[in-house]
């Protein structure tokens, strides 16, 4: 049986790998919803095409995993992620139950086992980390039987992709490109090395100029209801947040001795289920604060997307009471939004984050980095990986004796050119402004310059 390659493209158009596609020595499949499959209907191609629903609802029937199967279920229901993600995607206007979660991911298993026996799949491609709960069980799944799962992730350029092998991310592919060429790294550079303003990434910009600046607008909340009704009834809810945050933010002062923490808008994938065991934001302050040595603070910043993003607020990410029990721990402040992010860094003696961009723009201002998430700058000598208040510990000893030009040297002669030889630009031109990097036509075109390498070999 020839082997057969699984791709979930997400929303990515067909044409995008199309060509990729039919110069393959393998047989590539389709896998989707049938919202992403729909796509296929009007074009003309041989490839199988799955649906995940006609898979899932399928009659169950006896498969060859018999001994693995117990294993497979017991680790991807105990993985805590697993049930955080099918509270996200139920419906939160509704009704829900654990238990018709869990019967419905023992259905998955089952006829995913069965689904895999049938085929003889090399590897399965996705382009993200998958977050809805059919695709993460079917990846879990995949791994559980030792098929390979790839899925893209952006780089510190975030119109350039890596590819990584794993669903937490254990392995870059290093492709090992030479003498890559990127002018718009170059200005890219240049702009996250001077002021905040300069480095601001477009759709935020877009989010403030609506609101003239201002972090919650009734205008746009308002705007944002009238297109989805149900979004209404939390809107009263995200304004009480916005006054208790008010209430609790203080300037800070960037003489002490200070960890940032940046938080993440939530619910996103970034956090869920790539933050590991910190999806609850919480737990990474309480972390932090447990290993704060003497005379040094923690500041921690939120997210201006938890409130400049008028399309979504979601209750069970952030409650009314979550910025008081920040703020009420001794040598924590959660800071003023006004504070900018850069001042933050560059006074900081290292700066956290789950797997934020604002990681890697604190290597590119030469801080070095806690992350507590699949992370994609990792692998950087000064990103140090937390799952523990001991790993903060350990972390904090190296960082007091790691100077600035220790992390300059390691990023810009090192780490920037191994990400440039290893990673897939999805821009042309050089002709081309920053702003204009974060279209989804140059994203979709890195990540299926990604899959064209794993087509290819």
């Amino acid at each position: 049986m020839k082997e057969t390659i699984i791709v979930d493209l997400g929303i990515i158009p067909y044409q995008v790998v199309e060509g990729y596609v039919e110069k393959s020595p393998y047989e590539v499949a389709f896998i989707g919803k049938k919202s992403q499959l729909k796509q296929f209907e009007n074009i003309k191609i041989e490839n199988a095409i799955y649906d995940y629903d006609k898979i899932i609802d399928a009659p169950i029937e006896k498969h060859a995993y018999n001994a693995l199967y117990s294993k497979i279920y017991s680790d991807i229901t105990n993985d805590y992620r697993t049930q955080l993600i099918a509270e996200r995607c139920a419906i939160r206007y509704g009704f829900r139950s654990n238990h018709n979660d869990m019967a419905l991911i023992n259905r998955m298993i089952e006829n995913y086992l069965l689904f895999f026996e049938r085929k003889n799949v090399k590897f399965v491609f996705y382009q993200a980390c998958p977050h809805a709960l059919y695709s993460w069980v079917f990846a879990n799944v995949a791994e559980h039987l030792g098929i390979k799962v790839y899925l893209t992730f952006n780089s510190l350029f975030y119109w350039r992709n890596i590819l990584i092998e794993g669903i937490n991310k254990e392995n870059i592919i290093e492709i090992g490109n030479e003498d890559v060429k990127d002018p718009i790294a170059n200005k890219y550079l240049d702009a996250v090395n001077k002021k905040y303003e300069d480095a601001i990434p477009e759709p935020e910009k877009k989010r403030l100029a609506k609101r003239k600046k201002s972090l919650f607008s009734w205008r746009e909340e308002i705007k944002a209801g009238v297109k989805d009704p149900k979004t209404l009834l939390f809107k009263p809810l995200k304004f009480k947040l916005y006054k208790n945050f008010l209430k609790y933010c203080k300037v800070p002062s960037l003489e002490e001795k200070y960890i940032i923490l940046f938080m993440h808008y939530q619910p996103e994938r970034t956090s869920l289920p790539e933050g590991r065991m910190f999806t609850n934001q919480l737990h990474i302050v309480y972390t932090l604060h447990r290993a704060l040595p003497e005379g040094w603070k923690l500041y921690v910043k939120e997210h201006p997307a938890t409130f400049t993003n008028s399309q979504d607020y979601d209750p069970r990410y952030r409650d009314l009471s979550f910025y008081k029990r920040i703020a009420e721990l001794p040598n924590v402040t959660l800071v003023d939004l006004r504070v900018d992010s850069f001042s933050l860094i560059d006074n900081c003696q290292c700066l956290a984050t789950i797997t934020g961009t604002v990681g890697g723009e604190g290597l590119l201002r030469c801080k070095p980095v806690l992350t507590f998430g699949n992370a994609p700058y990792r692998n950087h000598k000064y990103v140090f990986d937390i799952n523990c208040v001991e790993d903060v510990n350990n972390a904090l000893s190296v960082i007091e004796n790691i100077g600035k030009e220790d992390v300059k040297k390691e990023t810009y002669g090192k780490y920037v050119p191994y990400i440039l030889k290893n990673s897939f630009s999805g821009i042309d031109s050089d002709d081309v402004s920053l702003d204009d990097t974060f279209s989804d036509e140059v994203r979709n075109l890195s990540i299926g310059r990604c899959l064209g390498e794993l087509l290819s070999k």
